[in-house]
């Protein structure tokens, strides 16, 4: 009966482990550029305390869903959307980091830069605006006032699996994520792409978790009770 008490606890946390992932997703489902996360176990095979008796045990990973979100249009000239696999790069205290979170904005010094701050490449560097009409080309040429300014750093990555998640919507690549520049990706001006959270999908996903847990707990309330009771008899035969 121990086993079996601690196998469905063990049910019970990983079921709270998604809804926890699964509320992070939702609560993201607004932000510009968020992608969704997936929670995953890898099973493995075990012994009870060294008997013959096997269990599975399983440990959760999370995996980044990498599909784009819809296409927002703003009017905005510097909101910025990439169809295909590509992400937006910026320069970070951290050093490089990528994104899909494409609402920029002009900063003191006249340099593109995110929400927070933080200055957009171009292949030649920093980005700097110094005019008045601001137009950005599907290969992400950006030109102002008729002149050509530079154009969007567009990195994409062959094993995005290896990306690890940052702030605000951005990724890094640890040295795994075999970059490259991609060629067949469209740079949309006055669009910026949406969170790919599909909000109906993760609801009915919350309510089926909510109902596991309520059974789960339920489960565990009989098997504590059927272990009191045994104790009781045996102490009785005692």
């Amino acid at each position: 009966m121990a086993l079996e008490m601690q196998s469905t606890a063990d049910a019970f946390n990983r079921n709270c482990l998604l809804l926890d992932q699964v509320t992070s997703n939702l609560a993201n489902a607004g932000t510009t550029g968020f992608k969704a996360e997936r929670m995953f176990f890898q099973a493995s095979e075990g012994e009870a305390d060294g008997e013959a008796v096997s269990f599975y045990s399983y440990t959760p990973f999370v995996r980044t869903d990498f599909t784009e979100g819809v296409s927002l249009k703003t009017g905005n000239p510097l909101d910025l959307s990439i169809q295909g696999d590509g992400f937006f790069s910026v320069e970070t205290p951290e050093g490089e980091a990528y994104t899909k979170k494409g609402n920029f904005t002009v900063n003191g010094k006249g340099e593109i830069v995110t929400v927070t701050g933080d200055p957009v490449l171009g292949e030649s560097g920093r980005l700097v605006i110094e005019g008045q009409e601001v137009s950005v080309g599907a290969d992400g040429t950006i030109t102002v006032d008729g002149t050509v300014a530079g154009k969007l750093k567009i990195t994409g990555f062959r094993n995005e699996d290896a990306l690890e998640r940052a702030e605000n919507c951005c990724f890094r690549d640890g040295g795994q994520g075999d970059p490259y520049r991609p060629d067949d990706v469209t740079v949309q001006s006055g669009f910026v792409e949406q969170s790919n959270v599909n909000v109906v999908q993760h609801m009915i996903e919350m309510i089926d978790i909510h109902r596991s847990l309520e059974s789960y707990q339920k489960i565990i309330q009989t098997l504590a009770d059927q272990d009191k009771m045994s104790t009781n008899r045996i102490g009785r035969l005692a």
